[in-house]
């Protein structure tokens, strides 16, 4: 617990802090769930290579 590190001046600190922890992690979760609904929905891409994407993603990779 930080308040032992005298980061919180008293307990109610920690909980609030904690709760807003809590918050942003649930926003974050729901974003992906979005994501990730959105594009099972989008359908199975067409006139996509994906050995010849992974290739040109290593090449960028590489070259910075």
């Amino acid at each position: 617990m930080k308040k032992g590190c005298g980061l919180y001046n008293d307990a109610s600190e920690v909980v609030v802090d904690r709760l807003q922890l809590l918050e942003e992690s649930e926003a974050c979760q729901q974003l992906l769930k979005e994501a990730i609904i959105e594009g099972i929905e989008s359908g199975i891409a067409t006139g996509f290579n994906a050995e010849e994407h992974f290739k040109a993603l290593k090449a960028k990779r590489a070259n910075g």
